[in-house]
């Protein structure tokens, strides 16, 4: 994922990478090359461990690293668990996609494109934090969509629009 993929420009209409960003060390370049492989108006299936969702954010304030981003000792391969290189949070996400070309249609997670509302607990969470994200924090709108402030992992569907 860290070379030029071996297909013509505009060789797919569709293109997914699943759990593929956070193991690369250039991701602004791979989305890119991602970009050239779609036709225009193409569309791209990405996902990613949500590092700025609430299970990550309690697993950092509980253990001090965010949900499957555990430190490895030094002198590893990588520095993180699961062979991770770079945690990508949806707002740098979002930004990287847009440089590359693309426009985001969709965002979903493992908690639903709806984040699960159904749960007391979950609905109490989002609303607790509500008031606090949207004082300090100018992407709110972002953080508070329920499928990325309930999931583990969050899924976007972007199209190349260039």
């Amino acid at each position: 994922m860290e070379a030029a993929l071996p297909v013509a420009s505009g060789a797919f209409d569709v293109v997914t990478c699943l759990e593929g960003i956070e193991h690369v060390e250039h991701q602004a370049e791979l989305l890119r090359e991602l970009a050239r492989a779609l036709v225009p108006d193409g569309v791209l299936v990405l996902s990613t461990p949500n590092v700025l969702g609430y299970p990550s954010r309690a697993s950092l304030a509980r253990k001090g690293y965010a949900r499957f981003f555990r430190p490895l000792p030094p002198g590893g391969a990588t520095p993180f668990e699961h062979a991770h290189r770079h945690p990508i949070d949806v707002i740098r996400l979002e930004h990287l996609l847009r440089e590359a070309g693309f426009a985001i249609e969709a965002y979903d997670g493992d908690a639903g494109p709806d984040g699960a509302t159904a749960s007391i607990a979950r609905r109490l969470r989002r609303r607790l934090a509500v008031r606090a994200l949207r004082a300090h924090n100018p992407r709110a709108d972002l953080l508070l969509h329920p499928a990325i402030f309930h999931a583990r992992v969050v899924a976007v569907r972007a199209r190349r629009v260039r």
